[in-house]
């Protein structure tokens, strides 16, 4: 049987390209998103698009009781740090609230991994270049915080949800996704 992988803004830059991946690996691949910034374009063809916001649980509960995942991808978030700044609120609903809401979701339904998109962003100014993971966490911009609170969450549910954390890449050939040139939040683990 084939596992399934969920995408949460698999219509973005990130959870794109991951999407396309995963489906060359051979997942069946569902993409969650609003297309509040993503591009149903930017969909592979061959995954299946809910469009949705993952603050509603009443959709999220629907389509994980109809088709069950073996795994969440979370690469759903408002990314733009200067706007954060301008727009606090709005980056604490998304980001945070939201995908604890998603998490509740996923813990309601035993869905056994989960792997969040971070950020370097919760290093603030890092110390050092490469940043290591156990660099002292210091957001400088709502963005960053916002991202750490989910780590924080995320840490929480570690014992009812196998989760990592992710931060954002390209493929292996730097076709796709954000250039290397830049310190990423490194993955402890991606999946089982």
């Amino acid at each position: 049987m084939t596992e399934r992988v969920l995408v949460t803004g698999g219509a973005g830059y990130i959870g794109s390209v991951v999407a396309a991946q995963l489906l060359e690996r051979g997942y069946d691949v569902i993409v969650y998103d609003n297309l509040s910034h993503g591009r149903r374009a930017a969909v592979p063809p061959a995954a299946r698009l809910v469009v949705d916001d993952i603050g509603n649980r009443d959709a999220l509960d629907r389509l994980l009781r109809s088709e069950p995942v073996d795994a969440v991808m979370h690469f759903a978030a408002f990314i733009e740090a200067g706007e954060s700044m301008r727009e606090p609120v709005k980056f604490f609903r998304n980001n945070a609230a939201n995908t604890l809401t998603l998490l509740e979701a996923l813990v309601a339904h035993k869905v056994p991994r989960f792997v969040f998109s971070s950020t370097a962003a919760v290093y603030g100014t890092p110390e050092q270049t490469p940043i290591e993971e156990d660099a002292p966490l210091r957001p400088t911009n709502v963005y960053g915080e916002s991202k750490l609170l989910v780590e924080l969450g995320q840490n929480q549910t570690r014992a009812q949800l196998g989760s990592a954390n992710a931060g954002p890449g390209s493929d292996r050939r730097e076709r796709l996704g954000v250039a290397p040139c830049t310190p990423r939040r490194l993955p402890s683990l991606i999946c089982r």
